[in-house]
């Protein structure tokens, strides 16, 4: 892809803590930016705004045969979607099991099965998984489903053959998130200890992160998990 060319790009979850920042770095390097949500947005474009969940088949269906998505051919899709009940397995009821998983894992496959024509050629995908991908987390289901991500997207790049760059992303706890912010302090005080270089990677620093990653200068990482958490053992 010409860096100079305008590109489209999709975003899977504007409506996240994340959303917004990596919608205005993209907007501000005149992307045409595409987004979903699951709530209300301030986004200025509406026109491009969709309302899609991932926990509803039919979402996902009337999401992907929306005339201006049939259209589009995107040279990025983030998926940022996930949520974190922070439960111990002895905790979890057998809906919240599979509400977890629908969002966070094989809502994203439906989503990318059915948006797979819509992608351009080269085009690059990225997943934002998280470091209890690799690292396992007192909330079992929610690893889990980060994890089978991480096993999507290679396999993926596997299946691609080269016609989609894959990149899955493994960040610690992001400050100010909504997962870092409906946690007690004393949480948030093991995820900053445990953070070598003692400071947890703000909003802004990881949209500039996946900005970077889109660019030519990184066109030949695919099929890679990416570790964004200051040197955390994984």
């Amino acid at each position: 892809m010409n860096d100079k060319e305008v590109k489209s790009i999709l975003v899977i979850g504007g409506s996240s803590s994340l959303g917004p920042s990596i919608i205005n770095r993209f907007t501000n390097k005149n992307y045409k930016v595409f987004s979903t949500f699951f709530s209300s947005s301030e986004s200025t474009n509406k026109e491009l705004n969709f309302f899609l969940d991932l926990n509803n088949n039919n979402s996902i269906l009337n999401f992907a045969n929306k005339e201006e998505i049939k259209k589009a051919k995107f040279d990025v899709v983030i998926f940022l979607s996930g949520i974190l009940p922070g439960k111990s397995i002895d905790d979890y009821s057998f809906d919240e099991i599979e509400e977890v998983t629908s969002i966070n894992f094989t809502g994203i496959a439906k989503t990318f099965k059915s948006l797979k024509n819509s992608f351009a050629n080269k085009s690059k995908i990225i997943f934002i998984s998280s470091i209890s991908a690799t690292r396992g987390s007192y909330d079992p289901i929610y690893s889990a489903s980060k994890g089978a991500l991480i096993s999507f997207m290679k396999s993926i790049y596997l299946w691609s053959n080269g016609s989609i760059l894959t990149t899955a992303i493994n960040p610690n706890l992001i400050d100010n998130s909504t997962m870092f912010n409906e946690m007690n302090k004393s949480r948030q005080d093991f995820h900053m200890k445990n953070s070598p270089n003692g400071k947890l990677t703000t909003i802004d620093e990881f949209s500039e992160i996946i900005l970077d990653l889109v660019s030519s200068d990184f066109c030949d990482i695919n099929g890679k998990v990416i570790e964004v958490n200051g040197g955390s053992i994984v």
